[in-house]
This record gives structure tokens, sequence and C-alpha cells, in this order.
């Protein structure tokens, strides 16, 4: 809704923050989990160049269609030209990989990554929200919102769908679902129940 906070971008203040919990959450986690520290780190690279780098080449090649690249263009300030999309694609088949690679116990890792994940991911639909792009459709629902004519929505003053919010709650809820008691056969607490159990729930 508001593009700029204290005369930043705000989609950019919203994804530093991303980013930030994703370290917090990634030294909590993997410290629980018996991993070491330095993959935190990794963990950290990674979503850092999938979600700047991988995503900027596919919204070049989906969405913009080849039209204008980072190959193209391949500079920094192509970076500033915004456009960024679908790093999940290119971040959830490394990070399955990255324990295979580096000879990590994979369930701790994953379990880990399944739980931070949906943090990030929410807060960076806020970041959307505020910026006014991935809107929605229009609609006349109550709850519809409009954005002004300096956001990146494309249809301004219109009422639709706040599609980034309903994001932003989809994966909230599926940490909730992954948070809610699940029986174990050894009468553990959560962190060590069966990770393909908890992470199937939200999908039955």
């Amino acid at each position: 809704m508001h593009r700029h906070l204290f005369g930043v971008e705000s989609y950019a203040v919203f994804q530093i923050a991303a980013l930030g919990l994703l370290v917090v959450l990634a030294k909590v986690f993997l410290r629980r989990s018996g991993i070491p520290l330095r993959h935190a780190a990794g963990l950290t690279l990674l979503y850092v160049l999938c979600n700047f780098l991988a995503a900027k080449l596919l919204y070049d090649f989906v969405k913009a269609k080849g039209q204008h690249t980072l190959f193209d263009h391949p500079s920094y300030a192509h970076f500033l030209e915004g456009g960024y999309w679908g790093w999940p694609i290119a971040f959830l088949p490394c990070a399955l990989a990255y324990p295979l690679v580096f000879r990590i116990r994979p369930v701790p890792f994953y379990r880990a990554v399944s739980f931070l994940l949906p943090q990030v991911f929410a807060l960076q639909k806020v970041s959307c929200f505020m910026a006014g792009c991935c809107y929605g459709s229009k609609t006349t629902v109550p709850w519809a919102v409009t954005f002004p004519d300096d956001s990146l929505c494309e249809l301004p003053g219109v009422p639709i769908r706040p599609l980034q919010l309903y994001d932003a709650i989809l994966p909230l809820g599926i940490l909730l679902d992954l948070c809610s008691p699940i029986p174990s056969l050894s009468g553990n607490r959560l962190w060590d129940n069966d990770l393909s159990t908890a992470a199937s729930r939200p999908y039955a």
C-alpha cells in the first residue's frame, strides 16, 4: 500500500527483513538440529542467489518473454528495474540437493528448512502488498483493496483482491499445521516427529 518507507522502496525494506529473518531462523533451527552453523551461511547464500539472480532470470525469460534480459543488460541497474519471479522454483530443488552434496544428515536439514520457510514466504508477500506487485483480480468483496497511482499495480484505484495477503496467510497456516501435535511412535515432541508425516499434513 505504501511504495516508500522513510524514502526507501518498501519492497526492498521487507525483502531485507525477510533475509534477516531467514538468517536468524536458519541459525536457530540448524543448531537445534545438530547441524554445524556454517550451513546456515550456506543456506543464506543459496537463498540470496535464488531470490535475486535466479528470480531475475526467471522473470526475464518467463514473464518478460526474453525481451529484455540480464544477458542483454548485465549490470546492477538491471536488478534495480525490478521484476523478480519464481525464486522457490530454483531454491527448493537446490535445498533438496544441499545435504546430499555437503554430506550432512538430510532429514534434520529438511525439517529445519520446512519450519523456517513459511515465515520468510509470508514476509516476502507483505513486501509485494506494500509495493503493489503480484496483485489480484477485480472484485466487489468487502475486503477489496485499492492501490495508489504510484504503486506497481497496473489497476490503480480499482478494487481488487488482496492476493498478496492471501499468499502471506497460506504459509503461516501451513506452519500452524506443522506445529500442531502429531502423534509419534517414540512419544517425542514435534521436533522429533517424522518429517514426511508433518510435511504431508497440509496437503491431505
